[in-house]
């Protein structure tokens, strides 16, 4: 299995400027960090429900994990020894529930080896996403009471897409563009993913992946470019992951989501996009999790598959 570096996305920088004369001793002092259980739930349309939970760490925590032994754990199923493991880090044996209002699932724990930190609670199978539903999240760990509502949309559909390489000079690597006609409701709100055959393992995401229609409100033929997103478990050395190459099969999911879902994953991308400024002021990232941190979302998908090809533009394009 090919070796891996996983990162630890610290949200926000602590820039301390002392312009001073003087040459006295200055001593910092920090309080103790409060752990908070942060949520990353998810429920897709004809889909079961997927939740991670994991413990909030504060700004000079470190995470030390041995990942060798990890995805020797992830070969042999041995869902006991890898608790242990992220035992600090996840919030395990918690009982979570979602419901839809007829019918309550329990999730259980189970491992997908494609998302980190790869153990996550997982829907039985008696309810799966559908469109104009809500549901309701509930988690108890010990004290820790949790609540959450998402519902999911119907998504909009796209019209087409087409590929463009990424610079005159290239011959192989590009982009996706797309286009889709956005609902005369006022209030859409899209997340965008792809999936690439014998390339993903999962759907996977660009950077600024989410949009509203708050400019967009009603107008036709909506253009987007796409580029490849990249999983926190592909090789991070691969400088050709962010985009798509000629000959590619590829799945492109547009995605609908609520507004409280928007708003988290809007504000997440914000603030963690600083472009590298350490100065940047950190921004509050929202959340719809009751008595915790983090995001429950639904998505409602229309999936267009597409065969990555080059057409020469004519001169009416």
């Amino acid at each position: 299995m090919k070796e891996i570096k996983i990162i630890k996305y610290i949200v926000g920088m602590l820039a301390i400027i002392l312009l001073v004369s003087c040459e006295d001793d200055v001593t910092l002092e920090f309080s103790d960090y409060d752990k908070k259980i942060v949520v990353e739930g998810k429920i897709i349309e004809s889909e079961v429900p997927s939740v991670f939970l994991t413990w909030s760490s504060g700004y000079f925590d470190t995470l030390n994990i041995d990942i060798q032994r990890v995805y020797q754990l992830l070969e042999s199923e041995d869902l006991t020894e890898l608790e242990s493991v992220f035992r600090s880090y996840l919030v395990l044996n918690a009982v979570v529930t979602v419901s839809d209002g007829n019918i309550t699932d329990t999730l259980k724990l189970g491992i997908n080896e494609n998302v980190f930190p790869f153990i996550h609670y997982v829907g039985s199978g008696m309810l799966k996403g559908e469109t104009g539903t809500q549901y309701t999240l509930n988690i108890k760990y010990f004290g820790d009471e949790l609540s959450a509502i998402t519902s999911i949309p119907e998504a909009v559909p796209l019209d087409s897409l087409w590929f463009e390489f990424r610079s005159e000079d290239d011959d192989s690597l590009g982009y996706i563009h797309g286009i889709f006609d956005d609902p005369t409701e006022i209030g859409n709100n899209y997340r965008v993913f792809s999936k690439t055959e014998n390339r993903d393992s999962i759907f996977v995401h660009p950077w600024n992946s989410v949009w509203n229609d708050r400019n967009i409100n009603g107008e036709e033929d909506v253009k987007f470019i796409l580029y490849h997103g990249a999983n926190t478990t592909d090789d991070q050395e691969d400088r050709e992951r962010w985009f798509f190459k000629l000959g590619e099969t590829v799945t492109v999911r547009l995605c609908a989501m609520d507004n409280d879902h928007y708003q988290f994953w809007y504000s997440f991308e914000q603030n963690a996009g600083g472009g590298g400024n350490p100065f940047a002021s950190p921004a509050q990232i929202a959340t719809n999790i009751n008595g915790g941190l983090g995001v429950w979302g639904g998505y409602g998908i229309f999936d267009m598959e597409y065969k990555v090809v080059y057409i020469e533009p004519t001169d009416d394009e």
